[in-house]
């Protein structure tokens, strides 16, 4: 009986802190310049993984749950970067999370991606799209997004 009980304490334990991930991957993408390719990309991981990809369009229910399902959801963030993906607060928000969490990223660039500045990312407030849109009410500071994006870069 006390073997028993150890093991599932043991097996409870180990869920806890090595849970199963509900998905391979997530692909961080924007909409209107990427939603073709991220789901090209979604349907061919999901080929060679037989595993689950995040598709926005097709698993997010609501905004808010978007950090929730990247920091304990996925394994791998995808980074769809094109022309202006890094601009969009929600992408930054994607990006961040996955840092913080030490997911591991992958980067796949467009032709039209290019990297910010050091200007850029020394006045982030301009260079983001909409940058009131509430990624700091969820603690993201500019700071955050900075060392998120030389992170992501550096993987390129």
């Amino acid at each position: 009986m006390l073997v028993t009980v150890v093991a599932a304490m043991s097996y409870a334990l180990y869920l806890r802190f090595n849970p199963t991930r509900a998905y391979h991957s997530f692909i961080s993408h924007q909409k209107a310049e990427a939603a073709a390719q991220a789901r090209l990309l979604q349907m061919h991981l999901q080929s060679l993984t037989g595993r689950k990809v995040f598709l926005d369009s097709d698993h997010l229910t609501n905004l808010e749950m978007l950090s929730v399902v990247v920091r304990s959801q996925i394994g791998i963030l995808v980074a769809l970067v094109t022309g202006g993906m890094l601009r969009r607060p929600w992408c930054a928000l994607e990006i961040v999370v996955a840092n913080r969490s030490h997911r591991s990223a992958f980067v796949v660039q467009t032709p039209s991606f290019a990297a910010p500045t050091e200007d850029e990312l020394g006045d982030l407030g301009a260079y983001l799209d909409n940058s009131d849109q509430g990624i700091a009410a969820l603690g993201v500071t500019m700071h955050d997004i900075v060392a998120a994006y030389r992170s992501l870069l550096s993987e390129a």
